[in-house]
C-alpha cells in the first residue's frame, strides 16, 4: 500500500498515480488494465482516482465498464466511489444519465453494503417525493441485494431515534417491491 508508506515521497506518488491515470487514457486494453492494476494495488483512493475509475466503469464499452467496475470493487472504498456515483445521479442532466444509468446500478451493487444502503436511502429520503430524481434512488436502491435492503432498512427504522427517519424507512420498505422492477436495471441474479 503505497498511498499509507511513508517512505515514499508524497511528489513521486503523485507522479505515479498520474502515470497510472495517463494509462486509463491508451487505446490498449492491456494499457487500461495496467493502469487500473496499479492503482489498485497501490490503494490510490484519491477522489480523481475513483472518479476515473467510475467514467471507465460507466463506459458503454462492456470491456471498459468492467475493467472499471472491477478496479472500483477491489479498490476498497465503497462509502466514496457511492458519495460520488451519488453526486452523479443527482446532478447528471436525464441525457447524461440515461447511457450509464445501468453501469451505476452495477457499480453500487458490487459495492453494497450497510453503509451503502444508508447513503443511498438518505439521498433517496433527502428528495421530494414528487422530484424526478428521486426515482434515481429508487433504481439504486431496488438494484441492491434484496436481503440487505430489508435488513438494513428493519434496523434503521428500529433503531433510529428520528421519527422521521423511522418513517422514512417503513415507507422505503413499503415501496421497495416496486423498485426492484424497474426496466433497464440489471436483476439481482445478474
Amino acid at each position: 500500500d503505497l498511498s499509507s508508506s511513508n517512505r515514499v515521497d508524497g511528489a513521486l506518488l503523485a507522479r505515479l498515480e498520474q502515470q497510472w491515470l495517463n494509462l486509463l487514457e491508451r487505446r490498449t486494453r492491456i494499457q487500461r488494465t495496467l493502469g487500473c492494476t496499479c492503482l489498485v494495488l497501490a490503494s490510490m483512493k484519491s477522489q480523481r482516482v475513483i472518479q476515473r475509475l467510475l467514467d471507465l466503469a460507466l463506459e458503454s464499452s462492456y470491456d471498459d465498464s468492467f475493467l472499471g467496475t472491477l478496479a472500483l470493487k477491489r479498490l476498497g472504498a465503497p462509502e466514496a466511489i457511492t458519495t460520488e456515483l451519488i453526486k452523479r445521479a443527482r446532478h447528471s442532466s436525464d441525457d447524461d444519465y440515461e447511457g450509464p444509468k445501468r453501469n451505476i446500478a452495477k457499480v453500487i451493487k458490487e459495492l453494497q453494503n450497510a453503509r451503502v444502503v444508508n447513503l443511498v436511502f438518505d439521498e433517496w429520503r433527502a428528495l421530494a417525493s414528487d422530484d424526478p430524481i428521486r426515482q434515481r434512488f429508487e433504481d439504486l436502491l431496488g438494484s441492491l441485494d434484496r436481503s440487505l435492503l430489508n435488513e438494513e432498512l428493519h434496523r434503521i427504522r428500529s433503531d433510529t431515534a428520528d421519527v422521521t427517519r423511522s418513517a422514512d424507512a417503513d415507507r422505503a420498505l413499503a415501496e421497495s417491491i416496486s423498485w426492484e422492477d424497474n426496466a433497464g436495471f440489471p436483476s439481482r441474479s445478474e
